[in-house]
């Protein structure tokens, strides 16, 4: 990348830079094209020998059950709410 390039560029985007904000530019964008570079040249892969891909992409799931048992906590909560209705909490109407 050449200074005329980052000039093709701000005419493009119909910005104007001074030289030394085209300086910086061009700086910036070899440092985001060399990291780029950098990403491209990486490992594809973590595998190990004797290990499939379809062992990584197995989903990790725990069982559905409640922490607590049901209704273990409702009567405290009710106390400490502002207003309740038959053992709801009363909230104001949101739609």
């Amino acid at each position: 990348m050449q200074l005329k390039d980052i000039e093709n560029l701000s005419n493009l985007a119909k910005i104007e830079l001074s030289s030394e904000k085209k300086e910086k530019f061009l700086i910036d964008l070899q440092s985001v094209l060399n990291y780029v570079e950098e990403i491209k040249n990486a490992p594809a892969g973590v595998l190990t020998k004797g290990e499939s891909e379809e062992y990584l992409l197995k989903n990790k799931t725990r069982e559905d059950i409640s922490a607590h048992e049901s209704g273990k906590y409702t009567n405290q909560l009710l106390t400490v709410a502002p207003a309740t209705k038959d053992n709801f909490i009363k909230v104001r109407k949101v739609l």
